[in-house]
């Protein structure tokens, strides 16, 4: 038992570590050591027949379930809110200064793969957006166009964006194939005019709110999605 219990804990100890590798060459928002701050105890108490194993939570890990609205066509015209997170929330694209953005090199260029989308796709058009220390928030437009061409889902462009921003990212920092962006991503569907306002809104004032931001990890250690305030 002793020496089963001992296997277990090297191998969860050696699967940490090789999570952690890409991490250590990305600045850190706490200046931790590249492993995400929230944990939880997986194991019961007060049973002495268990090991009492601290997880580290993984926000990468593949969910049951979409973050997508069940049977929503993604493809049509509509002004989509997005909010995509950098992996373990990393403090990767710059600074907040004075509520004014200082973007690193990582943050220019995530702001030139963010335009590319709207070069790159002729029914796409962006509307307001910002980059933070560690996400974007921006409003993608799905416009009607005639065309036959096929259109990508909400999901397929945020992919594309997704792999181009990381690409030229790793290889500006020399860690190739690293992964720099959260798995998924969340969405919210603008349906009238007052609530596209209201997004405006929202992404224009989140610099000045950085300090009271759900994804700054200075302020929380865990957010839940019902908690995003879209």
């Amino acid at each position: 038992m002793v020496i089963s219990q001992a296997i277990a804990l090297f191998f969860l100890f050696s699967i940490s570590a090789q999570n952690g590798d890409c991490l250590r060459t990305i600045p850190q928002c706490r200046g931790d050591s590249g492993i995400a701050p929230t944990e939880y105890n997986k194991s019961r108490v007060n049973s002495p027949n268990k090991i009492h194993i601290t997880m580290t939570y993984d926000p990468d890990r593949p969910r049951r379930n979409s973050l997508r609205l069940k049977g929503y066509d993604y493809t049509q015209p509509g002004a989509y809110f997005v909010t995509i997170c950098t992996k373990n929330r990393e403090c990767l694209f710059g600074e907040i200064v004075g509520g004014i953005v200082k973007l690193n090199e990582y943050g220019r260029i995530t702001a030139q793969s963010w335009q590319w989308l709207q070069q790159q796709y002729n029914y796409v058009e962006l509307d307001t957006w910002v980059i933070m220390p560690n996400h974007l928030h921006g409003i993608i437009v799905l416009t009607d166009t005639s065309s036959n061409m096929k259109r990508k889902t909400l999901g397929r462009l945020v992919g594309a964006f997704k792999t181009v921003s990381a690409n030229k990212i790793n290889q500006l920092r020399q860690t190739l194939g690293c992964p720099v962006w959260q798995r998924d991503f969340y969405d919210r569907i603008n349906r009238n005019d007052r609530s596209l306002e209201i997004t405006r809104q929202y992404i224009t004032e989140n610099p000045l709110k950085w300090h009271e931001d759900q994804e700054n990890l200075d302020r929380i250690q865990e957010m839940q999605f019902d908690q995003i305030p879209f």
